[in-house]
């Protein structure tokens, strides 16, 4: 691809691929798990030698959900995120968990979201010569007790 680059056309190559992959199962009754992965990988170089920075990124989720006597239930979910161009801290995780009762015409409900705390998020890539990086800051680890009611 020619990119105009200080005043000189320049040919740029670039290679990328991404894999994705997942599976849901419930191996009972009372259980359902659904687990997924993507991966991007991409480099890229011109005709005159310049090489970018190859960049690999994986997004990982599991998702747990179990339903108990009583009325209750569990959802539980993990994700992980890797960038191997991020400046400081290259990987990092979310993890979310919510617990429903049911009780005859009110369901309760107990969310506890980033219990890990984390607390930023940072995503590097690279494309057509040029880099580029952004910097999210997170909201921390929250609780929240609902209660909704059926009036009729």
């Amino acid at each position: 691809m020619p990119v105009l680059r200080q005043e000189q056309i320049t040919r740029y190559n670039s290679e990328a691929a991404v894999f994705t992959a997942g599976i849901k199962a419930e191996p009972f009754n009372f259980m359902s798990v659904d687990a997924g992965s993507s991966m991007f990988l991409s480099k890229g170089s011109t005709t005159d030698g310049y090489s970018m920075p190859a960049i690999r990124t994986m997004n990982n989720s599991l998702l747990l959900s179990l339903s108990m006597p009583m009325n209750i239930s569990i959802d539980t979910g993990l994700n992980h995120y890797y960038n191997n161009l991020a400046i400081g801290n290259k990987s990092f995780a979310l993890l979310n968990l919510k617990i429903n009762l049911n009780h005859k015409r009110v369901k309760y409900s107990l969310e506890c979201n980033n219990l890990l705390n984390t607390h930023k998020y940072v995503y590097s890539y690279n494309i057509a010569m040029s880099e580029f990086y952004s910097e999210y800051n997170l909201r921390g680890r929250s609780v929240m007790l609902t209660a909704r009611m059926n009036l009729f």
